[in-house]
């Protein structure tokens, strides 16, 4: 049922009554709920109404419409936090799937807010939200978290007495947020199998350090976690070793390098991890990362690197490139076709090698 998508007139009822009607037709049948706040003219009266049957909602979407069909402000109150807080507050036993948009005209002025659900969502498994946090204390069978342009310095995390606990969470993506370290701060995931960090909107930073010394938050080991999907620039390296040091039991890599996309045109679209990963493995100070790789996947890297990198870890089974490594390095690096083309043919000898979205051989 999408709650927003009739045209309400000035005073709201005929927009209320068809909601009311709607509502009453699928009896005691599960409801999939969409409220768009900026096409109802009041947010609080259709919460009072949508209540009555949110025992019976399997997911619930709270995000904006399409911009041409929106009310203009002047015609409906504005959505405010309580708002939503008061939509939320209900029991929904039966939900599955919930997601918040960035949809309080607060959040369009820049001011994120922090949404702390108490209430019981004894049968949630996916939960998403972009701009605003939205975190439940309450959903033991949630598998599935994604976060999207979620900044930890905006949003009020003080107001958290410690870190929200997922027992069951298996899936994390943090798609735009500016630091993925101090989100894992406020989480306790200790089941999580797989972690995505997408890329960010920040300029790529050009100055690249190897300098492992950064002071970064105590996290604890993922023992579980079996993948892990990095896309940004290596401007982020450090807090990428970091978290590749936290991971003991990871076999599956994937390095995107923010900004990529197609042949490469530029030194800083190549991955150089594998020779910032095989560099741990004399260090007195470091220990040596990602001992238990199988499977790794870069757009544009060195031939050679990922060949030392395969040789050092006799663990790793199967390479992805996106890019075919003789045709987009050579246009990196100036190197003839013929030096890239014998470290890959050598590769392809060692490990499956795949291009693109090839099969596995």
């Amino acid at each position: 049922m999408l709650i927003g998508s009739i045209v309400p007139n000035g005073d709201g009822e005929e927009w209320l009554e068809a909601v009311q009607d709607r509502l009453r037709k699928p009896g005691e049948l599960p409801l999939e709920v969409t409220v768009l706040p900026d096409r109802i003219v009041d947010v609080a009266m259709a919460t009072k109404t949508l209540g009555d049957t949110a025992h019976r909602w399997e997911r619930l979407d709270i995000s904006y419409g399409h911009q041409e069909l929106l009310l203009p402000l002047a015609e409906r109150v504005p959505t405010s936090a309580s708002d939503i807080r008061r939509l939320l507050s209900y029991p929904m036993p039966k939900l599955k799937s919930l997601h918040l948009g960035p949809i309080l005209e607060e959040g369009v002025s820049g001011t994120p807010y922090l949404f702390l659900v108490g209430t019981n969502l004894p049968s949630l498994s996916r939960l998403s939200c972009r701009k605003h946090l939205l975190l439940t204390t309450s959903a033991p069978l949630l598998a599935s978290l994604t976060l999207h342009s979620i900044d930890p310095d905006s949003s009020d995390f003080q107001r958290l007495p410690g870190p929200v606990v997922f027992p069951n969470l298996v899936e994390l993506r943090a798609i735009r947020c500016p630091n993925i370290l101090d989100l894992l701060t406020i989480l306790s995931v200790p089941a999580l199998q797989k972690l995505v960090n997408g890329p960010n909107d920040g300029d790529v930073d050009d100055d690249w350090s190897d300098s492992f010394s950064n002071v970064f938050p105590a996290l604890p080991r993922y023992h579980h976690l079996l993948e892990l999907q990095w896309s940004d620039s290596e401007s982020d390296l450090g807090a990428l070793l970091y978290i590749l040091s936290r991971c003991p039991n990871l076999l599956r890599f994937s390095n995107y390098v923010h900004g990529f996309e197609g042949v490469g045109n530029q030194d800083h679209n190549v991955s150089h991890l594998p020779r910032h990963i095989i560099s741990r493995d004399d260090s007195l100070d470091y220990s040596p990362l990602c001992l238990n790789l199988e499977e790794v996947c870069f757009d544009v890297a060195s031939p050679w690197q990922v060949e030392e990198l395969v040789q050092s870890r006799p663990s790793i089974k199967r390479v992805r490139f996106l890019s075919d490594p003789p045709v987009s390095y050579k246009g990196l690096q100036g190197t003839a076709s013929s030096e890239l083309e014998r470290p890959f043919e050598r590769l392809k000898k060692k490990v499956d090698v795949a291009i693109g979205m090839e099969s596995w051989h």
